[in-house]
């Protein structure tokens, strides 16, 4: 995956979140908002080509930390872009997992996927909107 991929991986996620949460599906929302971060946070993380973003995997606290300290060393462009350090955003860090699909229905209240769907929102405006205003993101729909 490239940098360009992870961006429309993040927008489709993002569509299906939006879609998913007014429907009242709550679960699936909330699970699919952990991959519009992890997939904003892998678009800085495969610029100028760093392949190891992929055996990062889901680990959302290892992107926002050490391997994006290290990423901003390797490509200085991309501290324009900043990530959100919002409750809501450092919460689904904290607490998001894949292994979340395998919760029963109703893990999720209207209040938690709320606060995920911030989140989503959040980086989407700060990570993908200005990648695509600026070019470095293509979007051929």
């Amino acid at each position: 995956m490239d940098s360009n991929t992870a961006a429309l991986v993040a927008l489709k996620h993002h569509e299906d979140v939006e879609g998913l949460f007014a429907a009242g599906r709550f679960d699936n929302a909330a699970y699919l908002a952990g991959y519009v971060i992890e997939c904003g946070l892998k678009t800085l993380l495969l610029r100028e080509g760093m392949p190891a973003a992929k055996q990062l995997g889901h680990d959302l606290p290892l992107m926002t930390g050490n391997a994006l300290s290290l990423a901003v060393q390797m490509a200085p462009a991309i501290r324009r872009y900043r990530v959100p350090d919002s409750a809501d955003f450092q919460h689904i860090v904290a607490h998001w997992g894949p292994e979340e699909r395998y919760e029963a229905t109703g893990f999720m209240d209207r209040a938690k996927a709320e606060s995920r769907l911030r989140a989503v929102r959040e980086t989407f405006t700060a990570l993908i909107v200005p990648q695509l205003l600026d070019g470095t993101v293509r979007y051929h729909p």
